[in-house]
């Protein structure tokens, strides 16, 4: 299922009157090759942006820390990305606006069911505990970031 409260907030962009009685709305998102940013690829692929007089161009990140520098540098006008890189920019004073959110739930004891702490067989590791004094890699100042912790 497409993730309407994302694209709800990228359709309020376009102008009040149908798609057919005006030109479409130039508009670049920010994506990354993630689960959750699906819903931009599969609006696009559907026309869900063009029916709504949107001319939607996904332009690729590797992480949302990238996203971010991209917006801000003026290389799209919106992102679908995770949590943790909006939360740090705004607490670095970045002027960035939410429009919907996504990620997690309050009720629930875990970040997000898209999320996974992947090990090597090898390495015999059979719980959370047992990263303990182990290096991990991923990306700083990502979903992932805020996941792991």
């Amino acid at each position: 299922m497409i993730r309407r409260t994302f694209l709800a907030g990228l359709v309020a962009l376009a102008a009040a009157a149908p798609a057919s009685a005006q030109q479409a709305i130039d508009i670049r998102v920010g994506a990354a090759q993630a689960s959750d940013h699906a819903a931009v690829f599969a609006a696009v692929e559907r026309g869900i942006f063009a029916r709504h007089g949107l001319n939607a161009r996904v332009v690729m990140y590797p992480t949302g820390v990238e996203m971010i520098n991209g917006l801000l540098a003026g290389a799209q006008e919106v992102n679908v990305m995770g949590s943790i890189p909006f939360l740090a920019g705004i607490a670095n004073g970045q002027p960035l606006v939410l429009i919907g959110h996504l990620h997690g739930d309050a009720l629930r004891d875990n970040y997000a069911d898209n999320n996974s702490i992947i090990v090597r067989g090898a390495a015999n590791i059979a719980d959370i505990r047992g990263l303990r004094g182990k290096r991990i890699g991923l990306p700083r100042g990502t979903g992932a970031e805020g996941y792991l912790l």
